[in-house]
């Protein structure tokens, strides 16, 4: 391409082509300008606003240290949230009530909040057809406590009587000694380095005798089978986290039988609530899973071992910036690590390096 035949790369060459009209370019110049300042204006705004709510901050925590009735009612705020948290989860843990009932449920409680109301009849209509109730709830509430407390104490009696290491004993700095048939771990990282790590822990604990259930995150090949007593496809376990009775039913079956799960192994905690019908952010529903998986353990036992995978998380930011306090709260971050001087891969986790290979022997299927 000759010279003459070039495109005109700026904004005086387009003007004498004629490509550019006079004066567009001097209209751009001030778009651009309006859309800085309006910029810079959103950002002021912006700044006020976070130093008020700072400063409302401060002079909340000042008003609550000498003001009694402000500490009622701002406890009262807190636990009218948690009370309306607890009665939705007992609703969805009812036999027939779909994800869909649930939906109708909340907007019904937002829009009958917004309503008008007498405060004393609120309270005595609260008093004369709640109460008794709820004051009943809370005496079955004390016997499923005890009936769980003796329940897990009999399940780690079982466990502890078959002398199983739990679930990876050669790898201390991912599992350490104190982790129990109670116990909750997140491993954080890249898929590649994730599912190999979670499934070397359910291959690990079947082989020293243990009873492991693997959620998978993709189809397993028959010959997997060895790597768990259980292995779901993820299209089995999906969304099961949208209410805690698809959560027990999915699972129930497995810590009720003769050898109970012992240990369950879920390679993608996103895969539990991710066809949800009700609208979240992913941290809310990574929350949700896990703390449904938390519920449900506190009732039946068994450690649990779940990934989270960072693949399509924003370069730059730190985990405690992407993931909220629970998921990080006893979390191991793993990494996938390319060969610099051989041509094997390997998983770094925390000091140790694992190499794929061994991990690749370690999962094959006995001979």
């Amino acid at each position: 391409m000759s010279d003459d035949a070039q495109e005109p790369k700026n904004e005086q060459e387009l003007k004498e082509t004629g490509v550019m009209p006079e004066g567009v370019g001097e209209m751009m110049n001030d778009d651009m300008d309006m859309l800085a300042k309006a910029r810079a204006e959103q950002e002021k705004d912006e700044q006020a606003i976070a130093e008020k709510m700072i400063q409302a901050g401060k002079a909340l925590t000042m008003r609550l240290k000498g003001d009694k009735d402000l500490q009622r009612l701002a406890y009262m705020m807190l636990f009218s949230n948690r009370l309306f948290n607890w009665a939705i989860a007992e609703a969805c843990a009812l036999k027939g009530v779909t994800s869909e009932i649930a939906n109708i449920l909340v907007k019904a409680q937002q829009e009958k909040s917004s309503e008008e109301f007498s405060f004393p009849d609120m309270i005595k209509d609260f008093r004369d057809k709640q109460m008794q109730w709820l004051e009943s709830r809370e005496r079955e509430a004390r016997v499923r406590q005890n009936r769980r407390t003796k329940r897990l104490k009999e399940f780690a009696a079982q466990q502890r009587k078959k002398n199983i290491d739990l679930p990876c004993h050669s790898m201390e700095v991912l599992f350490d000694n104190n982790f129990t048939h109670e116990d909750m771990i997140v491993v954080v990282g890249e898929k590649r380095a994730v599912v190999p790590i979670l499934q070397l822990c359910a291959c690990k604990y079947t082989k020293a005798g243990g009873s492991a259930v693997l959620l998978s995150s993709n189809e397993m090949a028959p010959q997997a089978a060895h790597l768990a007593g259980d292995i779901l496809r993820p299209q089995v376990w999906r969304n099961a986290a949208s209410m805690f009775g698809d959560m027990k039913e999915l699972l129930e079956s497995y810590s009720r039988r003769m050898k109970p799960m012992g240990l369950l192994v879920v390679e993608d905690l996103d895969n539990l609530l991710m066809m949800s019908t009700i609208a979240q952010s992913r941290p809310q529903y990574l929350v949700r899973s896990h703390g449904m998986l938390q519920q449900y353990q506190a009732d039946y036992g068994g450690a649990m071992i779940l990934g989270v995978f960072t693949d399509n998380d924003p370069g730059g930011l730190d985990l405690i910036q992407i993931y909220p306090a629970p998921i990080l709260a006893k979390h191991v971050s793993v990494s996938w690590q390319e060969p610099t001087v051989s041509n094997i891969p390997s998983i770094v986790v925390g000091n140790d390096v694992l190499l794929m290979s061994d991990i690749n022997r370690e999962l094959a299927k006995p001979s």
